[in-house]
């Protein structure tokens, strides 16, 4: 598989110095705020997950909806890149980019509260498995999205209800429907992992957030060609000026 997609995606992020500053100094700027105590521990470590996760969605699911609006995608796929090679080499992309522009924030965090060294290891673990699955379903949304608006919309509710599912929000009863559904989420291990970092503890769910990083990307390479077809829509007309 060439890796000229993934290439030119890198290629184009770091030439948009003042973006990629931005995309790096926002989220330091709430983990400075998050990290000073000024909420409670829990809350804390809830906000650092919906946060990531959000970073991680976004940062797939808008710049592919607007590349396939403005038929970049077309000319891409039509020049003979396998639509499936395409797809995941987009979200590796983006699963690296976010990577690189959350570690400051991530390792600031972690000196703020105090962290050992064995909890940045396994926070950072989470972290990189957390972005290729939120950059992968990310893909997914960006191929169903029709505007940004509702690209948007989509990732903040699939962010909600898979956090919701992975015991950000809530702690589940034990035994009951509730803790099953979360032994078996993606995002468990990101959010323990912060939490250990702000209150101690144990980390799980590193099974099954390893699981959904390998079969996910394999039903999104299932998925490519109906993707494709989605993705592969009229660009839309230019704007007057």
């Amino acid at each position: 598989m060439s890796a000229l997609v993934l290439q030119l995606e890198w290629q184009l992020a770091i030439a948009t110095k003042r973006d990629f500053a931005m995309r790096v100094l926002a989220p330091l700027s709430v983990v400075l705020v998050l990290a000073t105590g000024a909420v409670p521990p829990a809350v804390a470590a809830a906000s650092y997950a919906a946060l990531l996760t959000g970073m991680g969605l976004l940062a797939t699911a808008l710049p592919l909806m607007r590349d396939g609006d403005e038929g970049m995608v077309q000319r891409v796929l039509r020049g003979g890149v396998p639509p499936a090679s395409y797809l995941l080499q987009r979200a590796a992309a983006a699963a690296g980019l976010t990577l690189l522009q959350l570690s400051p924030a991530v390792l600031l965090g972690a000196v703020w509260l105090g962290a050992s060294t064995a909890e940045v290891v396994v926070a950072f673990g989470a972290l990189v498995l957390a972005l290729w699955i939120s950059c992968l379903l990310g893909v997914v949304i960006g191929a169903v999205g029709r505007s940004a608006a509702e690209a948007t919309l989509i990732c903040v509710l699939t962010a909600g209800l898979l956090l919701h599912v992975s015991g950000v929000f809530h702690s589940p009863a034990i035994g009951g429907l509730g803790a099953a559904l979360e032994g078996g989420s993606p995002f468990r291990m990101l959010h323990e992992s912060l939490a250990v970092m702000v209150s101690g503890g144990r980390v799980h769910g590193g099974v099954s957030a390893l699981l959904w990083s390998i079969v996910l990307p394999a039903l999104v390479a299932g998925a490519a060609p109906r993707l494709r077809a989605l993705l592969e829509r009229e660009p839309r007309p230019a704007r007057a000026v």
